[in-house]
């Protein structure tokens, strides 16, 4: 659920950016931070022998008000190394691959993240920023009817 929300933020984020006609990093003023920690994995049992396991779980990302970073991995032996991506809409994925499970083993990907938090202040004077007659290309997506 934060992710998804972090999604919405970043495109309003996005949004405000491409209505600003001053876009600079002064303009983004952060307030007091908070630090979180979040634990995100998968634990697989597997009731019969299996292979070719994979998935793909959201996971936090570095935005202008969030910096994320590893602080503790807790992998089986069963699990190959992890990856990650990030999809073209601004989500991050964990990527986990079990390459074989005999029945009865347990397989687990615990990664620990600390999160530091900024919320964004409210701009002093809004009057340079203008409505675009067109939208730029990147926040489009964004503007459309939701899926």
């Amino acid at each position: 659920m934060r992710t998804l929300a972090g999604v919405a933020f970043s495109a309003l984020c996005l949004l405000v950016r491409g209505l600003c006609a001053a876009d600079s990093p002064e303009s983004v003023r952060l307030d007091k931070p908070a630090v979180e920690r979040w634990q995100i994995g998968l634990i697989v049992h597997a009731t019969g022998a299996c292979s070719g396991i994979a998935a793909a779980i959201p996971a936090p990302m570095d935005w202008p008000e969030q910096q994320v970073k590893i602080v503790d991995q807790q992998l089986s032996e069963q699990v190959g190394p992890l990856r990650d991506r990030t999809l073209d809409d601004g989500v991050k994925q964990m990527l986990i691959v079990i390459p074989r499970l005999a029945a009865g083993d347990t397989a687990s990907v615990l990664v620990t993240f600390e999160i530091t938090k900024s919320p964004i202040e409210a701009p002093d004077e809004t009057s340079s920023w203008r409505i675009p007659v067109r939208p730029a290309a990147g926040l489009r997506p964004f503007l459309g009817a939701s899926p």
